[in-house]
């Protein structure tokens, strides 16, 4: 495994090229904006929700010649995605702008939890298709009765296994392992039909689990696994394709509606140029990721067949309950 610094230099190298991306769409920022959002992120200042950020920041002082500033904070620096969003919905929000997941919001929209379905998406074009689709639109609505404006999402990539301890080429070599999961009854069930412990942690808290063994994997595209630096606390990285992972960006919906009206066009114009931007980025990274990981060491497997891994999870979305199996039927059908 590499050591801590060369770990070190490989973050600064993506520090780098992130910021040069970063530096090259960037605008001068006026000296007196009309609104100041602070917009905050569990990720790292690599992290794919960061590249949104950064992007949908200069896209709004673009679009709005500046009249809209927005401060991007990293890491977690403001508190975690789900306290955020709890203080924005009783009215009492320190930031305006949040990057969440479904487990973030699952407490107010559980149809949010439809996204994690596993085995549900054919590849990453029917994902997109169906975040865009009549159904996800009125889970937008939802969003919005409970105090969040959605402003668009961010690919996240296709989620594989990485752990400690084994490969996984089938169900049996999940038994025994302790896998890092979201707090949403999909991802619980899911690792607990797959035969793991599900331990749900915040993910700002994964790295520091993972290191000190507290869980033995998680579960996260390869983009994710290097711009979080799972690599260099991880030994096997499984190629399951097991689900999709996309996030969520939800602004204070009381802050949204006061601004006027072409500047709530503006915001929504630049979350959706910021998504074609990340989309884009993810889409073409997550193979280069994937040579990186290989070049770090991490011991790389394909399982030989997916069958019984979906054998094995075909009822979560029954078990979750609701209206998730309605929902799963509606995506599947989707072309």
């Amino acid at each position: 495994m590499p050591t801590q610094r060369e770990g070190a230099m490989e973050r600064r190298h993506f520090l780098k090229v992130v910021g040069a991306t970063a530096g090259a769409m960037a605008l001068p920022r006026p000296a007196r904006a009309a609104y100041k959002f602070k917009l905050s992120t569990e990720g790292s200042d690599t992290h794919q929700t960061t590249i949104w950020a950064r992007a949908f920041a200069d896209a709004v002082a673009k679009k709005t010649n500046g009249q809209i500033a927005v401060d991007v904070f990293t890491s977690g620096q403001l508190g975690k995605n789900k306290e955020l969003l709890e203080a924005i919905s009783m009215g009492g929000g320190t930031v305006e702008i949040v990057a969440t997941g479904t487990q973030d919001l699952v407490g107010w929209v559980p149809e949010t939890q439809v996204f994690d379905l596993p085995f549900l998406f054919r590849d990453e074009g029917h994902y997109r298709r169906f975040w865009a689709s009549d159904v996800a639109n009125a889970i937008w609505k939802k969003m919005e009765t409970k105090g969040f404006k959605y402003l668009g999402s961010t690919l996240i990539g296709t989620a594989h296994m990485t752990n400690n301890k084994r490969p996984v080429n089938s169900p049996a070599d999940m038994v025994g392992l302790k896998f890092r999961v979201q707090a949403s009854k999909v991802n619980i069930e899911t690792f607990k039909a797959l035969g793991a412990t599900a331990v749900p942690l915040a993910f700002s808290e994964v790295f520091m689990a993972l290191q000190q063994g507290t869980v033995d994997g998680q579960d996260n595209p390869t983009t994710t696994i290097r711009t979080m630096n799972f690599w260099e606390v991880q030994k096997y990285l499984s190629l399951t394709g097991h689900m999709l992972r996309g996030g969520f960006w939800s602004m204070d919906k009381k802050v949204f509606d006061r601004l006027p009206a072409d500047l709530q066009k503006a915001v929504l114009d630049a979350g959706k140029e910021a998504e074609d931007y990340e989309w884009k980025f993810v889409q073409d990274d997550q193979a280069k990721s994937l040579t990186f990981l290989k070049e770090k060491g991490l011991a790389i497997n394909t399982p030989p067949s997916m069958e019984p891994f979906r054998e094995k999870v075909k009822g979560v979305a029954a078990l979750v309950g609701g209206n998730l199996p309605e929902l799963a039927e509606k995506a599947r059908a989707l072309k």
